[in-house]
């Protein structure tokens, strides 16, 4: 008796597959259909996306979709993202991976909060905020400042991630500063939150007055009558 055997090829991989847009919570990817060339086929996308403790898989039976976004992902996380198409039943065989290589990408890290000016001197800035949302498993790795005048702009990263207060210091006397706040994510594919909430500040450090003592408002009087 002979047997016959039912039995599918790989299909061909999707091609150009790429990041088209993240954002905290979503990474967007688009891609080109498979090879479609001596009537190959397929029935559907297989995407797998993981990070370092989970990972997940969405079919997508729509043929002729070549984009889709990944939702609900946690902020500051680094994701790997790889494509394939699969063939149809029965016997469902699957094709290389789109592209050379899985693409990683890292959502943006959640903004800190409630950035506000606390202190102001003649040199110096005080400044504080709250954390960002550590909701979905959220991380970042630092803080960056930035606070600029007309013709000058200085950066402070701030490692110490549960720091919430920072003081600039060595400011010029009645200098107008703007100053902004954001996360910053690990490395690598290193990725910056959205602007703090609240800012960006402007603020101007205080005049510098001189303080006359008694005998300078004496001798100035002395000239004014000696005129």
């Amino acid at each position: 008796m002979n047997t016959v055997l039912n039995a599918h090829l790989d299909p061909n991989a999707p091609e150009d597959f790429e990041v088209t847009a993240f954002t905290t919570t979503t990474v967007s990817m688009s891609w080109n259909p498979p090879n479609g060339t001596n009537n190959a086929t397929f029935e559907k996308y297989r995407i797998t996306y993981f990070r370092a403790d989970d990972s997940q898989t969405v079919m997508m039976n729509e043929t002729s979709s070549t984009s889709f976004t990944l939702t609900g992902l946690s902020p500051g996380v680094q994701y790997t993202i790889s494509l394939f198409a699969v063939s149809d039943e029965p016997n469902v065989t699957v094709s290389e991976r789109a592209g050379d290589s899985a693409i990683t990408v890292r959502t943006k890290p959640n903004a800190p909060q409630s950035f506000s000016r606390e202190t102001v001197s003649t040199t110096t800035i005080g400044l504080s905020w709250t954390e960002p949302d550590s909701a979905y498993n959220a991380t970042f790795a630092k803080y960056r400042i930035t606070y600029s005048r007309a013709d000058d702009s200085q950066t402070v990263m701030m490692n110490e991630t549960t720091s919430t207060s920072f003081t600039l210091t060595g400011l010029s006397p009645g200098v107008l500063y703007t100053i902004r706040l954001v996360a910053v994510s690990h490395q690598p594919d290193e990725t910056v939150s959205a602007e703090a909430s609240g800012g960006p500040l402007t603020v101007r450090t205080s005049e510098f007055f001189r303080l006359y003592s008694t005998a300078d408002k004496s001798q100035a009087n002395l000239h004014g009558n000696s005129d």
